[in-house]
């Protein structure tokens, strides 16, 4: 059986945080309160599901907020699309 790459991001993220949840306001309190290593997974399934404003809108606060935000402001800049995206880290480098 295949999965395609949003489905295998939530399957993933629901590993991460220990949880059965999809939604994505849960798992990322989850992530923000007990599994940071959801962040990433996270925010890759939130840009494969069109709703990286909605989980920029949850990270308002958060220790994360301004990665998510300059991932997403140099993403969208670079118009690659996420399959060429090889890092996280290439969007979120200081010049």
């Amino acid at each position: 059986m295949s999965t395609s790459f949003q489905g295998f991001l939530t399957k993933y993220c629901k590993e991460l945080t220990s949880s059965n949840t999809t939604s994505l306001k849960q798992l990322f309190n989850l992530a923000d309160s007990e599994f940071p290593r959801a962040y990433e997974p996270l925010l890759l399934l939130a840009v494969c599901s069109g709703r990286e404003a909605y989980l920029l809108k949850q990270a308002q606060g958060s220790s994360v907020f301004s990665v998510y935000s300059k991932f997403l402001e140099n993403w969208k800049k670079s118009e690659m699309s996420l399959e060429e995206v090889s890092s996280l880290q290439y969007f979120v480098r200081k010049p």
